[in-house]
């Protein structure tokens, strides 16, 4: 293999990994960096959205426990009395807490109070029979010596729902008569004002689609211009999963991506001018002068002229060089 050869193979694969090792670099420090950036967001948006879920669930169980722990409750489930309902339970208890359903049973989880409240129509009306069964099905209502006091999610049939239960006593808690619960459904309007209030486009999913969520482990799922993470809620179906989830677009990864593949083709046309250069330099300064004096050699050695002085440029190794071979040519000139 020739000596140019040599020189622009070492010279390519020198480039070669120059470029290799500062593409790397900068995908370690850009692009790399982008997505946990952006993993991190997504993080901290499912963080502000499952507070804003714990703190309405809250306020939710709050006011049931203020109401169920009333003796004026008390009296109503003993009583029946409708009084406490046109006084208490209109429509403007349902605005003021801003929930959807509220349930009232004696011991033996019979209704005594079952209404929804409709915003359209901005009044109160009878809970539908399929709701109230579920209702009645979900372990939520005190029984005798067992009180139930809960605040979580359920699947009912009009969708995913916050519910708050607690047990229905005397101010003192010397007697339980009943169960006051209260239900939030987290329908579109409940979400629309989750975004305003976080500034995040979270969603909620159920069945299937929240199978994949482990219990207090949030999951994470990058496609390539989305990353979602999903948290599960605590729902007193184990076997209906609810699931509250929060997507970002990737535009920061994305213009990563571009800007990391803009700045290697750079690189790349960098190296490769610098590698032209590189050869040239070494043409001109090293095997141009090799080729000449080989040539030369060769053309004295054909004459057989050992006057013939070769022209010597510079101070160099290669001029040290044509040095030697006159001293050697005058040499072998006297010696004859």
């Amino acid at each position: 293999m020739s000596l140019r050869l040599r020189i622009a193979g070492v010279v390519g694969v020198v480039l070669a990994g120059l470029v290799v090792t500062l593409a790397v670099i900068v995908w370690a420090s850009s692009v790399e960096t982008a997505s946990e950036a952006e993993l991190e967001g997504a993080a901290q948006d499912l963080t502000r959205a499952e507070k804003y879920l714990q703190n309405t669930l809250a306020s939710l169980q709050t006011f049931v426990g203020d109401w169920a722990y009333w003796d004026d409750t008390f009296t109503f489930v003993a009583t029946h009395d409708p009084a406490y309902i046109e006084d208490n339970l209109g429509a403007p208890i349902f605005e003021t807490f801003t929930f959807d359903v509220l349930v009232v049973t004696d011991l033996q989880s019979n209704p005594v109070y079952a209404q929804t409240y409709d915003a359209g129509s901005e009044e109160v009306a009878p809970v539908s029979a399929s709701t109230l069964d579920a209702l009645l099905a979900e372990p939520l209502f005190t029984a005798p010596g067992v009180e139930v006091e809960a605040a979580s999610y359920a699947l009912l049939p009009d969708g995913p729902a916050q519910i708050a239960a607690a047990p229905v006593s005397l101010e003192s808690g010397e007697a339980v008569n009943g169960t006051f619960l209260a239900v939030r459904y987290l329908n579109e309007g409940f979400m629309a004002l989750l975004e305003e209030n976080t500034l995040v486009p979270a969603t909620l999913l159920w069945g299937e689609a929240a199978l994949s969520v482990p219990p207090g482990e949030p999951l994470t799922e990058v496609t390539g211009d989305t990353v979602r993470v999903s948290a599960a809620l605590s729902s007193l179906n184990p076997s209906e999963p609810l699931q509250v989830s929060v997507s970002r677009p990737r535009v920061l990864y994305l213009y990563s991506v571009r800007g990391a593949g803009a700045l290697t083709a750079l690189l790349i046309t960098i190296s490769l001018a610098f590698g032209v250069l590189t050869l040239v330099f070494v043409e001109r300064l090293l095997l141009s002068r090799l080729t000449h004096l080989s040539r030369w050699v060769d053309e004295t050695a054909r004459r057989g002229d050992l006057s013939r002085r070769i022209e010597v440029v510079g101070v160099d190794e290669i001029a040290q060089l044509g040095e030697h071979i006159n001293h050697m040519l005058g040499a072998l000139q006297t010696s004859f």
